[in-house]
């Protein structure tokens, strides 16, 4: 790429390039002596942005601070704190970055307006962001050689739940919002779509409204799955307790209490318990020889037990959106 003239007083590189950069050093001589000069080239580049894939992202955002790159759109909750990088790639002499608003205003950075702000390495902030921050952001890289642009589309959503609960749906929060933010709410827990099949359904980030926390939808009981008994030896208790789903090996003589956890229903589910004879049943606050349930139904207990009380007990939680049953093995020895 580099040529010399035929009078050897011109020197020509094509396609110039960063590499090239440096002194360059002509030297003249004759019989009288000699002579130098000397030519210090340097390379300019006009600023690139740094090219990234589009954002592969929920209908929501759920972080606090999220962070994207100029060149990315994205969806954000109002009230969040919103990171625009302005990363330039390639650039010499160093690019100054500024700022266009999606109301026409200019930011550089160290400048601030209201919530907008942009920090001494050119990414734009923006806090408690809202639907009026809508819009596209642009940022501008200028240096000697040029200077390049890239846009942010952004734009903000609001808080809509919907509970879900068995076949029940409640909605409460902002109406009309796009996109709506479904959740599933099972017991006190809510879960994500990778553990809970309830549609399209993203984790969220902080409790729904106050009016979601009791929605009263009807749903079918269930009892708790409790670890199995860790019993190396029989139980020797004066008192002993279990829950429902338990295995338990007793030693005769000592009483037992078995708790149905019911973990959800909605109404309140109705208890009958089935004796290990396999014919007797007990509901709340019935008793049969020396076996007893509580008023709420959920205990049933059996204070001395003897050879003739081994066996299955069955407990069957009842309401109108359907039936469970659970039980507990019972093995007494001397």
């Amino acid at each position: 790429r580099f040529l010399v003239a035929a009078n050897g007083r011109q020197l020509v590189v094509n396609d110039f390039e960063l590499g090239d950069e440096g002194e360059y050093v002509a030297t003249a001589t004759n019989i009288a002596g000699t002579a130098t000069g000397r030519s210090r080239i340097i390379v300019l580049q006009p600023p690139v942005f740094k090219k990234v894939d589009p954002l592969d992202q929920p209908p929501i955002i759920p972080d606090q601070d999220y962070v994207v790159d100029a060149t990315q759109n994205v969806t954000i909750l109002d009230g969040k704190r919103l990171l625009i990088n302005a990363d330039v790639v390639t650039t010499k002499p160093d690019a100054m970055i500024s700022w266009e608003l999606p109301d026409g205003s200019t930011l550089s950075p160290g400048q601030t307006l209201d919530r907008f702000s942009v920090y001494p390495n050119g990414t734009l902030q923006v806090t408690d962001i809202d639907s009026a921050d809508e819009g596209t952001y642009t940022a501008t890289a200028t240096n000697r050689a040029g200077s390049a642009t890239a846009t942010t589309k952004v734009d903000v959503v609001k808080y809509s739940w919907q509970i879900i609960v068995g076949s029940c749906t409640h909605t409460c929060g902002d109406e009309g919002t796009k996109p709506t933010l479904i959740i599933c709410r099972n017991d006190e827990t809510f879960q994500s779509v990778a553990e809970v099949n309830c549609g399209h359904i993203v984790k969220p980030t902080q409790p729904p409204p106050e009016e979601c926390n009791r929605v009263p939808c009807p749903a079918p009981p269930q009892f708790s799955k409790p670890p199995p008994l860790n019993q190396s030896t029989p139980i020797n208790d004066d008192n002993w307790a279990v829950t429902l789903n338990q295995n338990v090996t007793i030693v005769r003589g000592n009483e037992l209490v078995i708790t149905a956890d019911v973990v959800a229903g909605l109404p309140d589910p109705t208890i009958i318990w089935m004796l290990a004879d396999g014919t007797t049943t007990l509901s709340a606050g019935q008793s049969s020889g020396s076996a007893s349930v509580s008023a709420d139904g959920t205990q049933l207990t059996i204070p001395n037990m003897q050879f003739g009380d081994e066996g299955s007990y069955v407990a069957t939680a009842t309401n109108s959106e359907g039936s469970t049953t659970g039980t507990t093995t019972v093995t007494v020895v001397e």
